[in-house]
């Protein structure tokens, strides 16, 4: 009886402990910058990589699919960054800006995705 009486004072208190936990390592990802290190770190490597300074991607990686990806992820870029990466549209000479709302028309009228990688 003492040990169902333990166990489940143990399930009742792991709850609240649990959740305190994951806010205090929410707390200290805040506090340290986590998201702005991973986010610099990342355009870092990528631009190591254009330059030739390091390869450390394999021939034929699918560099244009990884930062289409990696904007995606991050729409709110975070706060204590020092990089940032801006995608933008290069359009035919003689194509004319269409509506957003005319995604087939856009379509035929790119020519290519560019990005630009700024670091600090």
């Amino acid at each position: 009886m003492l040990e169902r009486f333990l166990e489940e004072v143990q399930e009742a208190l792991s709850e609240p402990l649990s959740m305190l936990f994951r806010e205090e390592c929410d707390k200290v990802i805040v506090l340290m910058h986590v998201h702005s290190f991973s986010y610099d770190l990342h355009l870092r490597v990528v631009h190591q990589s254009l330059v030739g300074c390091h390869m450390t991607l394999q021939q034929g990686y699918r560099l244009t699919s990884f930062l289409e990806d990696f904007i995606a992820h991050h729409p709110d870029i975070p706060k204590f960054r020092r990089n940032h990466v801006f995608q933008g549209l290069f359009l035919d000479h003689e194509s004319q800006l269409v509506p957003e709302s005319d995604q087939s028309a856009a379509a035929d009228t790119l020519t290519r995705v560019a990005f630009s990688i700024w670091l600090s």
